[in-house]
């Protein structure tokens, strides 16, 4: 793509170590009904053979940039949107694809939106060892409060943005093993309205799963950054906010066997709030006394 002339869109794919599943994320770009975009995949010090994989495209629209340390999944994502022309940015996990029509519905809807309109999501279908089913997010009155709840919007994959909201949010925390994405829709949540495609537009594969100490420390983090958003809307907000994470945190290591850890989130978040976890602090007990019999099922 010529220097003169900036695309529409710059499409942002961090990878790192994805030889396997590049390709067809890359493809499922190219391969859209929308074409004016450029695609930049951020290779994060990737050991396999993902940089062959990308170079063997030989489109001029694909810039490949590679990280000589690991910065994880927000540093890459940052260096894709530092070097962006676009006039929108949209994201792509280097193990998802889009669904042909993804950039023609969500470019065509911003651009019939005002500039307040800033970022859209849309639904997607979840693949899990092979099994897909369909997600699509709900109707809700305000995506910044829900988005202090929970984050089932898949931003990594789905999320359309305007280039001109980054003035004013910034680039994603660094700081943040886990939940970057999470984190940053939540901050463009705050100051954009949010508008969700309600069809799935991605398919999104589930792969590893992150260690429990590792979405701890990002809990904490996040909770902590947006400590004071949570106690301007109200005491009680901020205690029932703090209490479904903690149960979050619960789950992460009863699914690990590491069911000491586990109860003491349970009680962290009774103790946050006692009348609205009681119920949610039995069901993961008995999940708990569930996963060794799962577990061995599966074996």
């Amino acid at each position: 793509m010529g220097e003169g002339k900036r695309p529409s869109v710059s499409v942002i794919i961090p990878t790192y170590n994805r030889e396997h599943t590049i390709g067809l994320a890359i493809r499922s770009v190219l391969e859209q009904t929308f074409q004016d975009f450029e695609i930049i995949v951020v290779d994060d010090n990737s050991t396999d053979g993902t940089r062959g994989i990308i170079e063997g495209f030989r489109d001029p629209r694909i810039r490949y940039l590679r990280h000589e340390q690991n910065r994880g999944a927000a540093g890459a994502r940052n260096t894709g949107i530092s070097g962006a022309r676009g006039d929108y940015l949209a994201f792509l996990d280097s193990d998802d694809e889009w669904l042909p029509h993804k950039l023609d519905e969500q470019i065509s809807l911003l651009g019939d939106l005002s500039a307040g309109w800033g970022l859209t999501c849309s639904g997607f279908f979840l693949v899990v060892n092979g099994c897909e089913r369909e997600y699509i997010p709900a109707c809700v009155p305000s995506w910044f409060r829900r988005l202090h709840w929970i984050c089932d919007l898949s931003p990594g994959t789905t999320l359309v943005v305007r280039r001109e909201c980054l003035a004013r949010v910034g680039l994603l925390d660094e700081e943040l093993p886990r939940l970057e994405d999470w984190d940053w829709l939540l901050r463009l949540s705050k100051l954009y309205k949010l508008v969700v495609v309600e069809k799935p537009l991605a398919r999104v594969h589930r792969g590893l799963l992150p260690s429990a100490d590792l979405v701890e420390v990002s809990t904490r983090r996040f909770l902590r950054k947006h400590d004071k958003e949570f106690q301007a809307i109200g005491w009680f907000y901020r205690h029932q906010i703090f209490s479904t994470h903690w149960l979050g945190l619960a789950y992460w290591f009863y699914r690990e066997g590491r069911f000491f850890r586990g109860n003491r989130y349970v009680m962290k978040a009774f103790l946050q709030d006692p009348l609205g976890t009681s119920a949610l602090s039995w069901v993961l007990w008995v999940l708990k006394r569930r996963l060794p019999m799962l577990r061995k099922g599966k074996n």
